[in-house]
């Protein structure tokens, strides 16, 4: 993962060379307490920024046709090629923001362990192959909680299931978002060629980055974006 000092947005420089724009920020984006985030990011872009009642579910919205989506519950978006204009963004603070570029679609989606659980990249997936190709596709997890420091009870675990990417540490587990993640996308796309990123950033230990396990409730947001 790659640093933009000046735009102060981190990036897959891979995605870039294809042409998405895309990005995600950390504390240093949001220099003053107050400032909206979001409003920051349409400013920079000059594009509106779409954003959605994030409920740590399995919902997406489908964008296409030009209409502006509609600000309701979900946590990701599937963007078409005649999709409206703008920043499609989710926010984050632990759970992982996940990028898809596909032949004809790209994706962001916001993954929590409960989303993960339910299947969420592993629906997003199967919603795409329905529109796009999905031979080649580019899977990419931005900064998240990783098994460094996300202690996880037995019942996460079981939910999740066998793809879970657990490691103990001091007798007790922690689990991995982008691993796990990983996992899911390899028992999903097991004869397929796609290439899978992550960022190797823990925004638990890592302070650039806004984190409800480590500050709490009052924390900020991280926003991932892909903008059109």
């Amino acid at each position: 993962m790659e640093y933009d000092y000046v735009r102060k947005i981190f990036y897959f420089s891979d995605l870039t060379d294809l042409g998405l724009q895309h990005g995600f920020t950390g504390k240093e984006f949001l220099p003053v307490s107050g400032q909206k985030p979001e409003a920051l990011l349409g400013n920079l872009l000059e594009r509106d920024v779409f954003v959605l009642n994030q409920v740590h579910s399995d919902l997406y919205v489908l964008a296409e046709g030009g209409a502006k989506p509609q600000k309701q519950d979900g946590d990701g978006f599937i963007i078409g090629q005649k999709a409206a204009k703008g920043a499609y963004t989710v926010k984050t603070a632990d759970c992982a923001p996940v990028i898809i570029k596909a032949k004809d679609v790209s994706c962001i989606l916001h993954c929590g362990w409960r989303g993960i659980a339910a299947g969420f990249v592993q629906k997003a997936l199967s919603s795409i192959s329905k529109i796009s190709s999905l031979d080649g596709v580019i899977i990419c997890v931005g900064p998240c909680a990783e098994e460094c420091c996300y202690e996880v009870g037995k019942e996460v675990i079981a939910q999740i299931g066998p793809c879970a990417a657990v490691s103990k540490r001091g007798g007790r587990e922690s689990l991995s978002l982008s691993q796990t993640i990983l996992n899911m996308v390899s028992d999903f796309l097991p004869y397929r060629s796609y290439t899978f990123y992550r960022s190797g950033i823990c925004t638990i230990c890592d302070e650039r980055f806004f984190s409800y396990r480590r500050e709490g409730k009052q924390t900020g947001r991280n926003l991932a974006f892909i903008a059109y």
